[in-house]
C-alpha cells in the first residue's frame, strides 16, 4: 500500500491522502499482527482465545474497505455493478494494481 501511495502522489494527490490515512488507520490498529497471532493460536489449537479478537479484526478491515472506497471515489474508478462488472474500464489498471497491492498485504 506504500508503493501505491508513492505511485499516486503526483497524479492523483487527493486519493494518495485517502490512501495514506487507510494505510495510517491500519498500522495504529494493528490488524495485521492481530492476524497472525491468531493464526498462530490456531495452528497450536488454541482457536479459542483467537475467538475473542475476531471482532476487532473484522471491523478493522471493514474500515479498511471503506477507505478504499473513498480512495476509488477519489481516482474516478466506477463501483462494481452487482454482477461485478465495472460501469468504466478506463481506470481498470490502476486499480486492480492496487487490489493486488491491498491483496498482498493481507497474504
Amino acid at each position: 500500500m506504500q508503493s501505491a501511495v508513492r505511485d499516486l502522489q503526483n497524479t492523483q494527490r487527493k486519493a494518495a491522502t485517502k490512501m495514506r490515512e487507510a494505510l495510517g488507520d491500519l498500522q495504529q490498529t494493528e490488524i495485521e499482527r492481530d492476524m497472525r497471532r491468531n493464526a498462530d493460536w490456531i495452528r497450536r489449537g488454541m482457536g479459542g482465545y483467537a475467538v475473542m479478537s475476531e471482532a476487532t479484526i473484522t471491523q478493522g478491515i471493514n474500515q479498511l474497505r471503506e477507505h478504499l472506497k473513498e480512495v476509488q471515489q477519489a481516482v474516478g474508478v466506477a463501483p462494481r455493478t452487482a454482477r461485478g462488472a465495472r460501469t468504466t474500464s478506463s481506470t481498470r489498471p490502476r486499480w486492480d494494481k492496487w487490489s493486488t497491492c491491498a491483496s498482498n498485504w493481507s497474504n
